[in-house]
Order: structure tokens, then sequence, then C-alpha cells
């Protein structure tokens, strides 16, 4: 190939990669993962020390996780805790270990 026409090739590469990207992205299920603040969930709590820990790590293993798990049970997890009012990483764990559970029994 000519020099030419690589860097033309190279260029409308570069702009078609960000296009295909936006385009799939609309067209699949939400990946994000909720960005819930740790300390607004502990206001309330007993023990804001305790609450914070496991909150954090609670979080940390949900994003660590969350574009494994199946999209259906990400939902289902997110409209549950949604109806209830909840917003809370430690529930949403255990949520989707319990749908895990649930698909690994059927």
């Amino acid at each position: 190939m000519q020099p030419a026409r690589l860097k033309i090739a190279a260029a409308s590469t570069l702009l078609l990669v960000p296009m295909l990207i936006a385009s799939a992205s609309t067209g699949m299920a939400n990946t994000d993962a909720p960005r819930w603040e740790v300390g607004s969930i502990c206001q309330a709590a007993k023990s804001v020390t305790a609450c914070t820990r496991r909150e954090a790590l609670s979080r940390a293993t949900v994003l660590d996780r969350w574009l494994a798990t199946p999209d259906g049970d990400r939902q289902f997890c997110l409209e549950e805790l949604k109806t209830k009012d909840v917003e809370s990483y430690w529930s949403l764990l255990d949520c989707l270990g319990n749908r895990a559970i649930a698909n690994d029994a059927s």
C-alpha cells in the first residue's frame, strides 16, 4: 500500500473506532456499576466505622465482579434495591450472590 493511502486508512480507522464503540454501547444493556457514596449509606448506622468498612469491602467486590456478572442478575438486583429504596453495596452483593447460587442450582 502506498504511504498516502496508508495514512488515510489509519486516519479513517481512528475516526471509525469511536463511532463503532458509541453505537455498540447504545445498543447494549447498561454496564455501569452503581456509584453510591459509602459515607451517605452509613450515616444512620449504629457503628459508622463497621458500616463503612463493610460497605467499602462490598463495593470493591461488586466493582471487581460487575462486568463478569450476567446482565439479567445485575438488572434484577438493582431493580430490587430500587423498589426497597436501598442503596447499599452490601445488599447488592448479597442479592448478586443469591442470584449466582440460584443460577448454579438451575
